[in-house]
């Protein structure tokens, strides 16, 4: 059953009297204990589509189309009603917890304030919930880290703090923005292995945002691939990450280090997602990145085609993108 949806959703700035689009007509939909991909390079708009889903997006910012959340339109909600959903029904991680969370507040207080403003816990009943939290999501020494200012803890610590704030109330969804960036490989592993486990355990869905195509691989069920704006390719994620579709997701994966890559030089995609103010709403948005763009990318915006549970956003069909990726691999 779907939890959240999103339809024909899109996201612009109004900047020095110009209007630029930051998402574009997008539909995408999280169902309910089900973890889901956002893939997609830095500046694809992932990150603001994020915002939007829990009422934190920039003043300038103009939305349109349906975001429903358990049958309400997120985007017909006023900030109070925002202030009893956030944090209880939705909760987010975000990218780096360093700016995240308050450097004046002692790290446990900034995790039982967000439990207080939505239970009628004491708090004395409180602060050992949030120990209990805390106890659950690795922090061992639960009493010192509670009373620890963030500057005092490590990246992988601090970022604990930032779940349990996340987890603190149940929410039904949790949007996990990037949540290992910054941090080692051993750690990374670590916060997306207790990801994984508050998912199973509390069934708690997840929207996972991601540029990291490794990193969504055995975790998520099904992926969206987003590129300056726009969702270019959905589907199940095992079946994207084995066989993808689109010229975009196909460099995404051509350029990721793995086993039969070895010895071999990587694929790069040429060129880098536009910056707002320099996009156009002509043709395909990857058309001038794209390695087998034909004449009429450059003119015609591709609708989404649907193939057996998967859907693709490309004017040449699955055969002929094959066929001319084949071909602009060919050594010269």
């Amino acid at each position: 059953m779907s939890l959240m949806s999103l339809n024909g959703f899109s996201l612009s700035f109004c900047e020095k009297g110009r209007t630029l689009r930051a998402v574009n007509d997008i539909s995408m939909k999280v169902d309910e204990s089900e973890m889901v991909a956002l893939i997609g390079e830095s500046g694809c708009g992932k990150s603001a589509t994020a915002l939007s889903l829990i009422g934190l997006e920039n003043e300038r910012a103009v939305m349109s189309g349906k975001v429903l959340f358990k049958g309400i339109n997120l985007l017909d909600l006023s900030e109070k009603e925002w202030l009893s959903l956030r944090g209880k029904e939705i909760s987010m991680i975000f990218q780096e917890p360093m700016t995240a969370l308050n450097p004046l507040i002692k790290a446990g207080k900034q995790v039982l304030e967000n439990l207080m403003v939505h239970s009628d816990a004491s708090r004395k009943e409180g602060k050992a919930i949030v120990l209990d939290m805390l106890e659950s999501v690795g922090l061992d020494d639960a009493e010192r880290i509670y009373n620890s200012y963030p500057h005092q803890l490590s990246g992988g610590q601090r970022q604990r703090i930032m779940i349990a704030l996340a987890l603190i109330n149940n929410p039904s969804l949790l949007i996990a923005d990037e949540p290992t960036t910054a941090l080692d490989v051993t750690i990374q592993a670590e916060i997306i292995d207790l990801i994984r486990k508050m998912n199973r355990e509390k069934k708690t869905a997840v929207l996972l945002i991601s540029h990291n195509l490794s990193l969504v691989k055995g975790l998520t069920e099904r992926s969206y691939i987003m590129y300056s704006g726009s969702i270019v390719e959905s589907g199940m994620t095992d079946e994207i990450l084995t066989s993808p579709i689109h010229p975009y997701t196909r460099g995404l994966l051509a350029s990721v280090a793995h086993q039969k890559s070895r010895g071999k030089r990587l694929f790069s995609i040429p060129g880098n997602v536009p910056p707002l103010e320099e996009r156009s709403s002509i043709g395909c948005p990857f058309a001038p990145r794209c390695p087998v763009a034909a004449d009429m990318c450059f003119s015609i915006a591709p609708a989404m085609r649907e193939e057996g549970g998967r859907a693709y956003a490309c004017l040449l069909g699955r055969k002929e993108i094959e066929r001319r990726m084949e071909n602009a691999q060919q050594p010269s």
